[in-house]
C-alpha cells in the first residue's frame, strides 16, 4: 500500500500565470537554493566521501514529485510506493535501500533523507538530500564487498522510515515518539543478563555522564527491527512498521555497546563494555533470556578481548571481535564460539 499524504487543507492552491522574467527570477532562485544544499552539507559532513568527493546530490521536487533542481533525476515516486505510512507536516525520513526508491540509491552507502515542504497545511514540493557514507558496516571496510552474495552482507540496510516529525506550530521535535529508551527505564522487554562481578556503570568517567539514550551502534535484520545498542549499555528495537521503540534489555553494565551485528538465522550478537569488562551477549529473538559472557581469555597468550568497537559474526557463529584504542598494547582482532 503506497504512502498516504495528509493533508490540513482540502482545497488545492489556485494555479496562477508567470510571466517570464518572474520564471526566470524563480529558476535562478532554486539554483541558488540547490548550492546552498551542497555548500551545508560540505562543511558539516564527517563522511570523507562527502566532506572531499563531493559525493552527495541535492534535489529540489515539485508536489508530483518530479525533480526540478537536481541530477539523477527523482526517486520520490518510487519512495512514495515502498513507504507504508503516513506523510505529513514537519516529517524527516530516512532510508539506504536501493530497492526502497527504484534503485535511486545505487548502493547502501548513499543515505537518502527526504522532506516534504506544506504551506498552509497543502503539500507543495519535496527537498531530499543523498550522499555516499564511507563505512556502513558490513564484511569488509568501505562496505564495498566486491564477492558479496546478499545486499545484508555490504552493512546496514535501512527501510524507508520516519527520522523524526517536527511540528511547527509547537516547536517541538520529536524522534521516534521519544527516542532510545534510557537504561533506568523500567518499561523492558526482558530481563537483564547477570553482570560481571563489580562492574558498575563508568559513564561519569566518560563525556557521556549523563543517559541520553545516545545510540552506540545499529542493526537491521532485514525484515522489520532495528536494534540499537546505547551509550549506557541497552539493547533497544526500532519497529520500522510502526515507528516503535521498545527496550530489550540493559546489557552492559558498565557502559558503551560499539558493536552489534546479526547471524543469518536472525540471532543478535553484541559486544562492548569498559574499564576491563568486556561483554559479549547473545539473544535468539522468542527467547526470554539473553546470554552474557565475559572473562572471555585466550589461555595460550593469557591474554582477552578489550575496548571492543566492532564484531562480525559467519555462517557458523563463529564471532570475529576488533579492538580499538587499546592503550595496553596492540590492538588485535579475536574470534571466538559461544558455548
Amino acid at each position: 500500500m503506497p504512502a498516504k499524504i495528509v493533508e490540513t487543507r482540502p482545497r488545492a492552491f489556485k494555479r496562477v500565470s508567470v510571466d517570464p522574467i518572474t520564471l526566470d527570477i524563480i529558476e535562478n532562485a532554486m539554483l541558488n537554493a540547490r548550492y546552498e544544499m551542497d555548500a551545508v552539507l560540505f562543511r558539516t559532513a564527517m563522511s570523507p566521501g562527502i566532506r572531499e568527493q563531493h559525493d552527495e546530490f541535492p534535489m529540489i521536487a515539485n508536489v508530483d514529485g518530479k525533480m526540478v533542481v537536481g541530477q539523477f533525476g527523482s526517486f520520490i515516486y518510487g519512495f512514495k510506493e515502498a513507504y507504508h505510512g503516513t506523510i505529513e507536516e514537519g516529517d524527516m525520513f530516512l532510508t539506504t535501500d536501493p530497492y526502497s526508491c527504484k534503485g535511486a540509491v545505487s548502493h547502501i552507502n548513499d543515505w537518502l533523507l527526504l522532506r516534504p515542504i506544506f504551506k498552509d497545511g497543502r503539500l507543495v514540493a519535496y527537498a531530499a538530500m543523498f550522499g555516499h557514507m564511507t563505512d556502513v558496516g558490513g564484511k569488509v571496510p568501505g562496505s564495498l564487498p566486491t564477492d558479496a552474495r546478499q545486499i545484508f552482507e555490504e552493512g546496514i540496510r535501512i527501510p524507508p522510515i520516519r527520522l523524526f516529525k517536527y511540528h511547527p506550530e509547537t516547536r517541538r521535535l520529536i524522534c521516534f515518539d521519544h527516542g532510545l529508551p534510557r537504561r533506568d527505564d523500567k518499561n523492558q522487554l526482558l530481563p537483564d543478563p547477570p553482570k560481571p562481578t563489580g562492574a558498575d556503570s563508568a559513564l561519569g568517567e566518560t563525556r557521556h555522564r549523563n543517559d541520553f539514550g545516545f545510540c552506540d551502534s545499529m542493526a537491521y535484520d532485514g525484515q522489520r527491527y532495528i536494534y540499537a545498542g546505547t551509550v549506557a549499555g541497552a539493547l533497544c528495537r526500532i519497529d520500522t512498521h510502526t515507528d516503535k521503540v521498545e527496550k530489550i534489555a540493559h546489557v552492559m553494565a558498565t557502559g558503551r555497546f560499539p558493536a552489534l551485528a546479526i547471524a543469518e538465522d536472525g540471532t543478535i550478537y553484541g559486544a562492548g563494555g569498559m574499564k576491563g569488562h568486556t561483554q559479549v551477549m547473545r539473544w535468539r529473538p522468542g527467547s526470554d533470556c539473553i546470554d552474557s559472557f565475559f572473562n572471555l581469555r585466550d589461555p595460550s597468550i593469557n591474554d582477552g578481548p578489550a575496548r571492543i568497537h566492532e564484531l562480525a559474526v559467519d555462517r557458523e557463529h563463529t564471532l570475529y571481535l576488533a579492538e580499538n584504542d587499546n592503550h595496553q598494547r596492540s590492538s588485535y582482532l579475536w574470534s571466538t564460539r559461544l558455548p
